[in-house]
């Protein structure tokens, strides 16, 4: 088996598995992102509440402008290993690690803005709240409800 990327779906998934969490009591909406994931109190997403996160209302300085090769986006995709990294080019080495970097930009809660960081922050929570991995909650809580055929890392 081997891990793979589901891109903007993901998004789907952990807003349900958060919603399901929601409703259970375990995860509350108006929390700040800090009560469950302390390393991120001195980011731009720290304050921010997990309804926030949810509805991509976090006021955060980081762009997704896939034509702006300095663009935010890029640095996060070199970060989590998905791009290539030149010998010049330093920084974080993990998408946690580029997450507490980012700084807020405005209040939050204002504007809806399309940003994949807000997933890697709620993958984050859920990690923390659940205490499992994110493709063993996405199987538990989704993926062996659907009465799929194959295992969801099989190909």
């Amino acid at each position: 088996m081997r891990a793979h990327i589901a891109w903007s779906v993901t998004k789907s998934f952990f807003g349900l598995i958060a919603a399901s969490l929601v409703a259970e009591g375990r995860l509350d909406p108006d929390a700040p992102v800090s009560a469950h994931v302390p390393e991120l109190a001195g980011s731009g997403l720290g304050n921010a509440t997990l309804r926030q996160v949810l509805d991509m209302t976090t006021a955060i300085h980081y762009s997704e402008d896939y034509t702006d090769p300095d663009a935010g986006i890029w640095s996060h995709g070199r970060a989590g290993g998905i791009l290539p990294r030149t010998p010049a080019q330093i920084g974080p080495a993990s998408f946690y690690e580029f997450l507490a970097t980012l700084k807020q930009d405005g209040p939050h809660g204002q504007a809806f803005a399309y940003k994949t960081v807000n997933t890697d922050v709620l993958g984050w929570v859920l990690r923390r709240v659940t205490g499992l991995p994110l493709g063993e909650l996405l199987s538990q809580r989704i993926w062996s409800h659907l009465g799929a055929e194959q295992d969801a890392g099989e190909q």
